[in-house]
């Protein structure tokens, strides 16, 4: 008894528990266990008992549940009729494969083979005599077993130990990383939010000469002043709270932050910067809405009789400078504000055949509106100019309209109607309707049925 409780203290045990007691009592047995009557036998019979203990007829079948692989049915079995345990297993799987009866088998042995706790019933599962040495070779392989297990314990303890610091090591790196991910993010976002806030006019239009800011482009989207209020307001509180929410969280990942003072604020920023996105939703949905209907405004230019119609464009954003020429290219180049009217810039070319021998020009301005009326009258106040000299078709790369009806996809097309045979010329470009009306085919004439041209004076087809 005192060996086996030597096995079960260590560094960080020193007292003997409840449950190693009785776990000792179940390995070794009770007192009782260790003699057949508890009346005291005679001198020839204590003789005779113990020259006969341990003999075939005291052999009894256990489960040997130390050596099992599932219930010990197998090791049991192997130690009564002492022969080697893998032979037994082979006859269960092959019973169990090919007759059929070797699982039923092994679970009614299971229930009725009982399991062999003590010291004692091992003895008599092996058929080895119980004595004082028998017991005692038994209790210092229980013994030996106890202080494998605990060394085997231990090791694993020591090995997940070591795991678990290069584990804690990566996860530190992990978290700094993405603390300082947030971090810059955060950074980003209030950098962004201080030049909106300070207005800062750093988007270039017209000639690249004069420059419009954020807000000032909001003001050309919304309808109402009241629109931009609310969209500005509800950009700032979400703006500002995301970068908070960024910062903390953060420092709560490189920090380990964990007080309640923490949570609270984080669910604070997280519901304002919910709140400004709701505003921002409502106010992209109302401004949507202007959207809605398309107008027009048609115009018959007139028509010209010649064999081709030549186009030449005037547009504003190509300055002669000494011997050079400089186009502008800025990414806002087809917006300019000029007092209350705003600039634009592209025009829209479409090609169709013309029902005669002669070219017909048509003007065709479009807008958007919150209804059909609205979209129409803002589409009736787009203005361009056209004109026609002779067989030349002078073209202003601008157009302009009020700077009251907002942005609302205001657009300019040029429909020419082209006689078959005939040709459009536009910026040393011939342009013509239809392959299968030449006899033979050109390399540098576009056969095409749209184009565009740009407020610097360059034009694409396609």
């Amino acid at each position: 008894v005192a060996e086996l409780c030597s096995n079960y203290l260590n560094e960080k045990k020193q007292v003997i528990e409840k449950e190693d007691i009785e776990q000792i009592i179940k390995t070794l047995g009770e007192p009782e266990e260790y003699v057949e009557n508890s009346d005291e036998p005679q001198a020839e019979e204590k003789k005779y008992t113990q020259q006969n203990t341990g003999s075939k007829n005291d052999k009894r079948l256990y489960r040997d549940v130390e050596n099992a692989k599932i219930a010990g049915v197998c090791s049991g079995i192997s130690n009564y009729l002492n022969i080697d345990v893998i032979i037994i297993r082979a006859i269960f799987l092959i019973t169990f494969f090919f007759a059929g009866f070797g699982f039923p088998l092994y679970i009614v042995l299971w229930i009725i083979m009982p399991k062999a706790f003590t010291t004692i019933e091992r003895l008599r599962m092996q058929g080895k005599p119980i004595t004082v040495d028998s017991v005692r070779e038994e209790v210092e392989i229980a013994a030996n077993k106890i202080r494998e297990e605990s060394n085997s314990f231990a090791n694993r303890i020591r090995k997940n130990g070591e795991l678990g610091k290069r584990i804690n090591s990566v996860g530190k790196i992990i978290r700094l990383i993405l603390g300082m991910g947030l971090y810059i993010a955060a950074l980003g976002l209030l950098a962004f939010i201080t030049i909106s806030i300070l207005g800062l006019s750093l988007i270039p239009i017209g000639n690249g000469e004069e420059f419009i800011s954020v807000t000032e482009i909001g003001n050309l989207i919304f309808e109402h002043d009241s629109d931009v209020f609310w969209f500005w307001t509800a950009g700032l509180a979400t703006g500002f709270s995301t970068v908070l929410f960024l910062i903390l969280l953060g420092s709560k990942i490189i920090f380990r932050l964990k007080s309640s003072w923490t949570k609270i604020t984080l669910s604070s920023l997280f519901f304002i910067g919910v709140v400004g996105i709701t505003v921002l939703i409502y106010c992209g949905i109302k401004t949507g809405r202007e959207m809605t209907f398309e107008g027009e405004k048609n115009l018959y230019v007139g028509a010209i009789a010649t064999e081709s119609l030549e186009i030449i464009p005037h547009n504003s954003n190509t300055e002669q400078v000494g011997n050079y020429t400089t186009k502008s290219n800025s990414f806002l180049n087809f917006i300019e504000i000029d007092g209350n009217k705003i600039n634009e810039s592209g025009i829209h070319f479409e090609y169709k055949y013309s029902k005669d021998s002669i070219f017909h020009v048509y003007q065709n301005f479009t807008a958007h509106g919150s209804s059909n009326n609205r979209a129409i009258n803002k589409a009736k106040n787009i203005h361009h100019s056209i004109g026609i000299e002779g067989s030349i078709l002078h073209v202003n790369t601008n157009y302009t309209f009020p700077i009251k009806d907002k942005l609302r996809d205001q657009e300019v097309y040029i429909i020419i109607e082209i006689p078959h045979g005939k040709q459009v010329l536009i910026n040393n470009q011939r342009i013509r309707l239809g392959a299968e009306d030449f006899k033979e085919e050109i390399s540098d004439i576009n056969y095409s049925e749209e184009g565009i041209l740009n407020g610097n004076g360059e034009y694409h087809s396609w």
